[in-house]
């Protein structure tokens, strides 16, 4: 995580004016609406203590997904936080009702 904002700003891309910190399952919005979601690494040691879980994985793919399909949608659209079931909901910032897609 600190290391892909180290190269981020060394590629000359600044940072939000409150630097994003770690936690599994924490999001940062980055200048031209980058989205970075962080995620504990899947490695033995985090599994096998329970830091993370088969289901916090799965969270974490399925929230990438909901804003890869906003973004494919509208590139200016965001998912929305209630986007958690079969429908991806999509919003502009303030805008809770900007989009609705149906997944069939």
């Amino acid at each position: 995580f600190e290391a892909f904002l180290k190269a981020w700003v060394e590629a000359g891309w600044s940072l939000p004016s409150r630097r994003p910190g770690f936690a599994h399952g924490a999001t940062a919005e980055l200048p031209d609406g980058v989205l970075l979601l962080a995620s504990y690494h899947p490695s033995q040691q985090n599994t096998q203590t329970g830091r993370l879980t088969a289901a916090m994985f799965q969270r974490i793919f399925a929230r990438a997904r909901r804003a890869l399909t906003c973004a494919a949608m509208v590139p200016s659209m965001r998912p929305t936080a209630a986007s958690r079931d079969r429908h991806v909901r999509c919003s502009r910032s303030s805008n809770t009702a900007a989009a609705a897609a149906r997944a069939s």
